[in-house]
C-alpha cells in the first residue's frame, strides 16, 4: 500500500503544476488576443479574453484548492477525494479542448497529464470509514 506522504506529495506536485498551467494560460491573454481575439468584433474580443481568462484563473483556484486539501486526500476524506477527483477530471477535459483547438499547444498536453495525474492519488488513497447513521447517538425511531 502507498504512504499517506506518497500520497500527499502526488497530490501536491499535481495540483501546483494545474496551478501553474493555470498562470501560463493567463498570462498568454494578451498573446492569444493577438493572435486570434484582434481579428473579431470589439464585443466577442472582450468575450473571448475573459473566457481565456476564467478558463486560467479556474485552474489556477482548482490547482490551489487541491493543494490545500492534499493532506486529507491522504488520510481519505470524502470530501477532499470528492474535490481532487472532480479537478482531475475537469482539468483533462479542459486540457483535452486545448488539444482539439491548438493542437501545437505544449501546455494542453500537460494540462491533460496533470489532469490524469491527479486522477493517481484518488484512487490509492482509502476513504475513511464513516460512522454508521445513529450509532453514536443511540435508536431514534
Amino acid at each position: 500500500m502507498f504512504s499517506a506522504n506518497f500520497i500527499r506529495r502526488w497530490t501536491s506536485a499535481s495540483a501546483i503544476v494545474i496551478a501553474l498551467v493555470g498562470l501560463i494560460h493567463n498570462l498568454a491573454t494578451p498573446m492569444i488576443h493577438a493572435q486570434i481575439y484582434a481579428q473579431l468584433p470589439s464585443d466577442d474580443a472582450i468575450a473571448g479574453d475573459l473566457f481565456f481568462l476564467a478558463t486560467g484563473t479556474s485552474l489556477i483556484v482548482l490547482g490551489l484548492l487541491t493543494a490545500m486539501g492534499a493532506r486529507a486526500l491522504s488520510q481519505g476524506e470524502p470530501l477532499a477525494r470528492r474535490v481532487a477527483l472532480s479537478t482531475g477530471i475537469y482539468v483533462a477535459l479542459v486540457g483535452l479542448g486545448g488539444v482539439w483547438i491548438i493542437p501545437s499547444n505544449p501546455f494542453a498536453y500537460i494540462a491533460v497529464a496533470a489532469g490524469a495525474l491527479l486522477l493517481v492519488p484518488v484512487f490509492l488513497s482509502r476513504a475513511a470509514p464513516r460512522p454508521l447513521a445513529g450509532a453514536a447517538g443511540g435508536h431514534h425511531g
